[in-house]
């Protein structure tokens, strides 16, 4: 599926791969389609689930079984563990014409996500292998995938829209604001958080600590890190049954990690038990400049002047 990164401003540098961890391939391999109720006009097979370094990402195979051409398909489908919520996925792929009359059941933000382009109709019998992916990375593998949301539009005019009760979908970032670089440390820490994303995508920090084996809480740090998280994301809300609702995610700040390092270390496992976003911080003294990799993506990369100046 393609990706818009609509104000990526960062260069190789910042997307040079810090902090990684060993991708682990899950063995979660079916998409369940019962909470939709009734058969559907597609097939999904091929379908697999990698936890990243950074975040989570699924592959799956879209199989037209009607006997129209379908011209758009949307659908988001929800992870669960032992029946526990864990993450989402939105997957969209669109011809150009019906990309615009196509409107989601989930609002989705259009800084991580497009429509995956069609550039022909699925006739019957045609597949389509699309990606799914989130900022959100898990520490331990999904057992079951459910397709919540299923959204069909048919060359013939036909359409389809089925939702299971209680679907849901996660916030999902909006919009990133260069952060204050006064605040910035001198050295390498992790920090973590939880927020609240509302049901206007404003963000309150609820809790926050250093986190490894030489943390200590800088409570100077806290405060100027509470404030740029506070004032400069911005998020799609996340929804239920399509309604706005307030979120509660994870998020873990790094600032400048070591190279191969694990991510989770030193976070105590109930904190994380749904997954968390990781936000790395890198700064570059002599380049006088820092980026943002959020989830994984590179988004943004700031200009500062040194405190010397």
């Amino acid at each position: 599926m393609s990706k818009t990164i609509a104000f990526i401003l960062v260069i190789v540098l910042f997307a040079t791969a810090r902090g990684m961890t060993a991708e682990i391939s899950c063995s979660l391999n079916v998409l369940n389609t019962d909470g939709l109720m009734s058969r559907v006009p597609v097939s999904f097979d091929q379908f697999a689930f990698n936890i990243e370094a950074r975040r989570s990402a699924a592959l799956v195979r879209i199989t037209n079984r009607d006997s129209q051409p379908i011209n758009a398909l949307f659908m988001v489908v929800d992870f669960y563990l032992s029946d526990r919520y864990l993450l989402s996925m939105p997957f969209y792929l669109a011809t150009s014409s019906r990309e615009a009359s196509l409107v989601p059941a989930a609002r989705i933000s259009s800084t991580f996500f497009a429509p995956a382009p069609l550039a022909s109709s699925l006739l019957p019998g045609q597949n389509y292998r699309d990606s799914g992916e989130s900022a959100v990375a898990l520490r331990a593998c999904p057992d079951e995938a459910r397709v919540v949301v299923l959204q069909v539009a048919f060359a013939g005019g036909k359409s389809l829209d089925r939702r299971s009760p209680s679907w849901r979908i996660d916030p999902s970032l909006l919009h990133i604001d260069p952060w204050s670089p006064s605040g910035l440390p001198v050295r390498s820490v992790s920090v973590f958080s939880r927020v609240s994303v509302n049901e206007q995508g404003r963000v309150r920090v609820t809790a926050m600590s250093s986190v490894g084996a030489s943390a200590h809480d800088d409570p100077a740090l806290s405060s100027w890190l509470t404030d740029q998280i506070e004032a400069h994301l911005i998020y799609v809300p996340g929804q239920y049954d399509g309604a706005a609702i307030s979120s509660e995610m994870n998020v873990l700040v790094r600032f400048d990690p070591l190279d191969g390092g694990d991510p989770f270390d030193g976070l105590p496992r109930d904190w994380v038990e749904s997954g968390v976003t990781i936000v790395d911080v890198i700064s570059r003294a002599a380049e006088k400049t820092y980026g943002i990799i959020y989830g994984g993506y590179p988004l943004l990369q700031q200009h500062f002047q040194s405190k010397s100046e």
